[in-house]
């Protein structure tokens, strides 16, 4: 079944150029940021979305806006955490400017039914990995994720994800 919301953010093909351009710079420079300098990931000063702490959707029934924006902004502030471990101020600057043009895309991807569990199981994971430094599965899960956007840029179906086992920090 096709996705309902790229329609919305790829109104043109140099806008999903643009778009999935944005998506591998970002993969490979967090890819960089993690070989450089996973071993000082830390979430200080992060705090995760409610429902990726309590693992449950029960306080966002009537708020789909709230968890929205607490699941999109984490996201957000995890890629930007991710990208300061390169140590590389000019390049930060060009991952913020990524970060900020892809945020429809982040929201619309969350928002569809047949994704938004997904992205939440891949922010715990992600984060998981990075906490306990496992640079190898931090990197799959980026690469995952990078082909799920890709995919639904181009109109593919998402692919099925390798099942993780995922454990709460």
């Amino acid at each position: 079944m096709p996705l309902s919301f790229p329609s919305s953010v790829c109104r043109s093909i140099e806008q999903s150029r643009r778009l999935q351009n944005g998506f591998e710079i970002e993969y490979a420079f967090q890819r960089f940021a993690i070989e450089k300098s996973i071993a000082e990931f830390t979430l200080f000063g992060l705090c995760p979305p409610t429902v990726v702490r309590d693992w449950g959707f029960e306080l966002f029934n009537n708020d789909v806006a709230a968890l929205v924006s607490e699941v999109t902004t984490f996201q957000e502030r995890l890629d930007e955490r991710i990208g300061s471990l390169s140590g590389n101020h000019d390049l930060m600057r060009y991952h913020w400017e990524v970060i900020e043009q892809t945020r429809d895309f982040r929201i619309g991807e969350f928002l569809e039914p047949a994704l938004g569990y997904q992205v939440i199981e891949e922010t715990v994971n992600l984060m998981n990995s990075l906490m306990t430094g496992m640079r190898e599965q931090a990197s799959s899960i980026l690469g995952e994720r990078l082909q799920r956007r890709c995919d639904i840029i181009n109109g593919c179906p998402p692919r099925a994800r390798k099942a993780r086992l995922h454990i709460v920090v």
